[in-house]
C-alpha cells in the first residue's frame, strides 16, 4: 500500500533512482529490469498515452507470448507494487495510470520528476534575467544542480531515449551559456571557470564551452592553463573526432603564442581583432610554430581518417638562386603572400619559412590537384607583373 506523505520521486538526469521516502525502491528492485524498462518508457513519453501494441513491442512481448495484455497487465500491477502503491487501484494518485486503453505517466504533487523540475527552472530562469538576474541566477544554479548527467544515461543505446535526451541536454546547455553570458558581465571568471569545468564533463563536444572556458582562464591571468587546455581540445577534437575548432579559438591561441599577451587576457582589448579573424575567408597565415603545430596535427589526423594532406615549398628565384642585397625580394614575397591569402581555402595553412620560401599545408587535397592549385598562384603571380628576373618554384609531398 502507498505510505500517506511520502511522494515518489524520480531522478533520471544523471544515475537512475526512484524513492519514495528514505526507501531507494530502484535499487530495492533492480533485479526487475523490465517492470523498470517500461517504466522509463513512460517517464521518456510523460505527456503521452502509451497504448499496448507499442508497450509489448518495447518490451519485446509478441514474440514470445500468445497473450500479451495479460502480460502488461501484469507487468503494470508488478510496476505499481513496486512503486509501493495498491497495484490494484487506477487512482489520481498513481503514478502509472490506465486512460483512453493505454498507460501514461501521471505528474503531479504526490509523483515528482526531476526532469519537469529542470525544465520549469529552466524556463523561469530565462524570463527572469531581463528583470530579476539574481532571482534568475539563483534559478539556474538549481537546474544545473539537478543536472547530474544526460536523461537516463544508462540506457544511451535505447532509442525511445533519444527525444527526451536531446531536449534536456539542449536546455541544459542554454542554461549553463545564461548563466555564463551574466558572470561574464559581473566578472566572475572564477564561477565561469568552475562552471565550464562542469559542463564539459557533460558535453566535451560544446565549442563555446572550450572558448568561454580559455577567456576566463585568461582573464584570471592563468595563461599556462589556457594554453594546456587548447592543446588539449586540439588533439582530443580535432585529431581524434575530426571536429574544426572555432576560429576565436584559434585566434586566441594564435594570439598568445605570438607573445602578445604574456600573462593577461584582456576581452574587450581583441574584440576587433577576432572579428578581423572571423572575416577572414582565405587561408590562415601563422608563425612557424603554429604551422609545426597545425602540421603535427594534421599528420596524426591523416592517419587516423586516411585523409590526403600534402605540404607544399614555394620558393623565390632570381638568377639561380643568387640574391643581392638590393634586389626588390620583399616586395615580391608580399605580392605572393597577398596571392596566396586570396587564392587557397580557409582549411588551408600557409607561413613564411625563410626570406624567399612559403610553406603550404593544403589539407585533404590530392597530390594531382597541386598542380592546378599551383598554376592559378603563378598565373596570378604573372598578372600581377612581377619583376622578369623573379620566377616561383614548388616542391611538394604527402604528409
Amino acid at each position: 500500500m502507498e505510505k500517506k506523505g511520502e511522494r515518489l520521486e524520480v531522478y533520471s538526469l544523471g544515475a537512475f533512482l526512484v524513492k519514495r521516502g528514505e526507501e531507494n525502491l530502484s535499487h530495492k528492485y533492480r533485479f526487475s529490469k523490465k517492470p523498470w524498462m517500461l517504466f522509463k518508457y513512460l517517464i521518456s513519453n510523460r505527456d503521452r498515452v502509451i497504448n499496448k501494441d507499442v508497450i509489448a513491442d518495447i518490451i519485446g512481448l509478441e514474440n514470445y507470448y500468445s497473450d500479451p495484455d495479460k502480460l502488461i497487465h501484469n507487468l503494470v500491477y508488478r510496476l505499481r507494487q513496486m512503486l509501493g502503491e495498491d497495484p490494484s487501484d487506477n487512482n489520481l494518485h498513481s503514478a502509472i495510470i490506465f486512460e483512453n486503453g493505454g498507460y501514461k505517466w501521471n505528474g503531479n504533487e504526490n509523483n515528482w520528476l526531476d526532469t519537469d523540475e529542470f525544465d520549469a527552472l529552466c524556463k523561469r530562469a530565462r524570463t527572469e534575467f531581463c528583470n530579476k538576474p539574481e532571482e534568475a541566477l539563483h534559478l539556474c544554479d538549481k537546474a544545473i544542480a539537478l543536472y547530474k548527467d544526460d536523461f537516463l544515461c544508462e540506457n544511451i543505446c535505447d532509442e525511445f531515449t533519444y527525444t527526451a535526451r536531446s531536449y534536456y541536454h539542449n536546455l541544459y546547455l542554454k542554461i549553463v551559456h545564461n548563466k555564463i553570458n551574466y558572470l561574464s558581465l559581473i566578472r566572475a571568471y572564477g564561477e565561469i571557470i568552475d562552471l565550464c569545468k562542469n559542463a564539459l564533463r557533460i558535453d566535451y563536444f560544446d565549442m563555446e564551452l572550450h572558448v568561454e572556458y580559455i577567456k576566463a582562464l585568461l582573464e584570471k591571468g592563468d595563461t599556462p592553463q589556457a594554453l594546456n587546455h587548447y592543446e588539449e581540445a586540439t588533439a582530443k577534437l580535432y585529431t581524434q573526432e575530426g571536429i574544426t575548432l572555432p576560429s576565436e579559438m584559434t585566434a586566441i591561441y594564435k594570439s598568445i603564442k605570438q607573445g602578445k599577451r604574456n600573462t593577461q587576457y584582456s576581452l574587450s582589448g581583441i574584440q576587433e581583432e577576432l572579428l578581423d579573424k572571423m572575416k577572414d575567408k582565405g587561408a590562415l597565415l601563422c608563425d612557424i610554430e603554429t604551422f609545426n603545430f597545425i602540421h603535427s596535427l594534421e599528420k596524426m589526423r591523416a592517419k587516423r581518417f586516411n585523409q590526403m594532406t600534402c605540404i607544399v615549398l614555394l620558393s623565390v628565384i632570381q638568377n639561380e638562386n643568387i640574391f643581392k642585397s638590393d634586389d626588390p625580394l620583399e616586395g615580391e614575397m608580399d605580392k605572393i603572400r597577398k596571392i596566396l591569402l586570396e587564392t587557397l581555402r580557409s582549411t588551408d595553412v600557409v607561413t613564411k619559412w625563410s626570406e624567399n620560401q612559403f610553406l603550404l599545408l593544403l589539407i585533404g587535397m590530392p597530390v594531382d590537384h597541386i598542380e592546378i592549385v599551383f598554376k592559378r598562384i603563378a598565373d596570378a603571380y604573372i598578372g600581377m607583373g612581377p619583376s622578369s628576373d623573379f620566377k616561383i618554384i614548388r616542391s611538394i609531398n604527402q604528409i
